[in-house]
């Protein structure tokens, strides 16, 4: 048999390597695709429609006569191929030519209102800097194209009377294959190849971004081999490559934007001169061709063909008046060339002014004291942006509108309920329907119904029962608890800071009670810095019983409540969470129950890290020197920097931090006034 001419060009690039050019001449069926559209029997696309009785009928747009000889074209070829047929269905979306520069007008059919009644099936794309990084050490790699990749992927029968078009003249046509423009359309040929083609390959030697595929080997023959392996996979599938477009077996690639060579990854250099080589602005006029978006305007509709390229991904842009949001507003108008250190900012002491600050108006609010109306809202939006919960309400959507339903099925649709008005999640309980909180909110759940004013830092059975009430999470209980009870009994952490220094106790008890925090603050705190002038503690029954109020008689020292309208002013606060967080990462593929056990390296670590507040570690503040590592006393720059802090007297050391503070300080007030007057000049 004769050798395509389609794959001659390719065959002469790699006469040098006859393995190669013997390979490609023995799976030249998946580089030969004829003219009629190949197209895989491994799955068939499908539209599943929030309301299938909604029929949608749209007019042909005008097109110019240059526009309308391009597209008469690309339909007869799209007929020829099989990619569409005649079609009598009752939906009908129009026609856009999109214009590319340097290429021919693309064919688009306008399926925005499809799109909007669409059930979306929740799918994420790898991310292409992921995707680089997986190459390793290969040296040798190979790019295979699909051809017209989406239109291998042939739709169901049933789903191709939705995306029927028409053409300026009345004539209607349906896809057989999967359009680009589709809502579902990526992250179905995405599943396509990772979930079906290329399993068992991905992250080995090869990577996958749509129809996009990359083979990489640390060597020739390896290369080779692997080759031949994803070929079969493309040819027990149905799926035909686009020899014009492939790269085989070198040792410098251009892939995803980036040039690949070794261990090199580098944007393009074309991208780079784009952006190099565009001319500086002098007139309003030729700044306005920076605004990218502004090409795609038409007198028809704003943006309307960029929407038609965006249309195939599901994302809300939503615009946040500069009135709700005066400090980032007020710096984006008058930037200043200074630049800060990202270790600089102080999360404790400054806090951004804004609609949130306490300026008086009908639309401020207090800083974290926000409404349950509020909540709710932001759980709604984390939960529109969970994709483990998207999944869920697709899955729930598309059992409810089967007509039979299995019995996994129904205990499903029992469990759950979607609303159609808000397409949210909510759990179905005896009484009630309670809104599942995706996993990445409900720390900040847990926070608002423990540190909000009106709830006066309740106890963990009320915070939990406050929760249950209205929001649903797995293992609610567990979670708003305390620690997991340690093997030698340990379940609470007592922890007191200094608050100048920044220097941390804690330890660890099987229960907290005045009498033991009396003894931890004897034995722990007093008998190594002496008794403090004045103590602050949060509302516990611990603190306000009377044998801890005789207590501080006792050693006369001032008791100071944070106020229960702000839980988050306690000092500790913050670097109580520091401390879960340190634990958390000290606990790594251990057993939990040994949590205790890395108490005292968790205190280590948070005594050793610069505070922004400070601008210097714990340590330094109080001892005058930083706690050395292992072995750190043999280096010779050690010693001279302890011998050059210990120079320094505590008093030196306190008035530098004042000092610190007071700019801190001097930095907020100058923020909060600039804001404020943005604010009232807005007003």
């Amino acid at each position: 048999m004769s050798t395509p001419m389609i794959v001659l060009p390719l065959l002469s690039k790699l006469k040098q390597l006859p393995d190669l050019s013997a390979l490609i001449e023995e799976y030249v069926d998946i580089f030969n695709y004829g003219l009629h559209q190949p197209k895989t029997k491994t799955v068939q696309h499908e539209i599943h429609l929030s309301d299938p009785h909604k029929k949608i009928m749209l007019k042909p747009y005008s097109l110019n006569p240059h526009l309308k000889e391009v597209m008469y074209e690309q339909v007869d070829e799209m007929l020829s191929a099989g990619v569409i047929e005649p079609s009598t269905s009752s939906y009908c979306f129009p026609v856009v030519m999109v214009s590319i520069d340097g290429k021919k007008p693309r064919f688009c059919v306008d399926y925005r209102q499809l799109n909007q009644i669409t059930i979306e099936e929740p799918s994420i794309l790898p991310k292409i800097s992921d995707t680089l990084k997986d190459l390793g050490n290969a040296t040798i790699f190979s790019v295979l194209d699909l051809k017209s990749g989406y239109w291998q992927a042939p739709l169901h029968p049933s789903s191709k009377q939705y995306i029927a078009f028409s053409t300026p003249e009345g004539a209607l046509y349906q896809f057989t294959v999967m359009p680009f423009d589709l809502r579902n359309a990526p992250g179905a040929f995405q599943r396509l190849m990772t979930n079906e083609v290329l399993c068992g390959y991905l992250n080995n030697f090869d990577e996958v971004y749509l129809d996009d595929i990359i083979i990489y080997s640390p060597n020739l023959e390896t290369h080779t081999y692997h080759l031949r392996l994803v070929y079969e996979r493309l040819r027990i599938h149905g799926l035909r490559i686009s020899p014009e477009k492939c790269q085989i077996a070198t040792s410098e690639i251009d892939y995803l934007g980036h040039h690949i060579s070794g261990n090199t990854i580098l944007p393009q250099k074309k991208h780079i001169l784009a952006i190099h080589d565009f001319p500086t602005p002098k007139s309003k006029k030729q700044l306005q061709t920076l605004l990218w978006l502004d090409r795609y305007k038409d007198s028809k509709s704003k943006l309307t063909r960029w929407a038609l390229l965006l249309q195939e991904y599901s994302f809300d842009l939503r615009h946040c008046a500069g009135k709700d949001n005066e400090l980032p507003d007020f710096l984006s108008r008058n930037p200043e060339n200074k630049t800060f250190n990202i270790q600089d900012i102080d999360n404790e002491r400054l806090l951004p002014p804004g609609s949130n600050s306490n300026i008086t108006g009908p639309e401020c609010v207090q800083v974290n004291n926000i409404s349950h109306m509020n909540l709710f809202e932001n759980v709604a939006n984390a939960q529109r942006r969970s994709l483990p919960l998207r999944r869920k309400v697709s899955k729930w959507k598309r059992i409810h509108f089967k007509s039979h339903k299995n019995l996994s099925e129904q205990r499903f649709l029992d469990s759950y309920a979607v609303h159609e008005e808000e397409d949210l999640l909510y759990k179905r309980c005896r009484l009630s329907e309670k809104l599942v909180v995706p996993r990445a909110f409900i720390q900040a759940v847990i926070a608002f119904f423990h540190d909000n004013s009106e709830n006066a830092h309740p106890g963990r059975d009320d915070t939990a029962r406050q929760i249950s009430r209205r929001y649903y999470f797995k293992n609610l209980h567990k979670t708003v608890g305390p620690y997991n009870t340690s093997r030698r009994g340990k379940k609470y952490i007592l922890y007191v800071e200094d608050v100048v220094t920044k220097w941390v106790e804690a330890d660890a008890f099987s229960e907290v009670d005045s009498k033991t925090i009396i003894k931890f603050l004897k034995y722990e705190v007093f008998s190594r810095f002496g008794v403090p002038q004045t103590i602050i503690s949060d509302n516990g029954p611990q603190f306000r019983s009377k044998i801890y109020k005789k207590f501080s008689q006792d050693y006369n020292f001032n008791l100071l409540f944070v106020p229960i309208y702000h839980q988050q002013s306690r000092p500790v606060e913050r670097r109580n969470q520091e401390l879960k967080k340190v634990l958390r990462t000290l606990l790594l593929d251990k057993p939990e129950k040994h949590w205790d056990a890395y108490l005292p390296e968790a205190l280590r670590i948070l005594r050793t890290r610069r505070n922004a507040a400070t601008d210097v570690t714990p340590a330094m503040a109080l001892l005058g020197y930083d706690l050395p590592g292992a072995g750190e006393w043999n280096l010779p720059s050690y010693k001279s920097e302890r011998d050059l802090a210990e120079s320094k007297s505590c008093e030196e050391r306190i008035h530098n931090i004042k000092i610190h503070q007071d700019e801190k300080d001097i930095l907020t007030r100058q923020n909060y006034l600039q804001s404020f007057l943005m604010w009232e000049t807005q007003l």
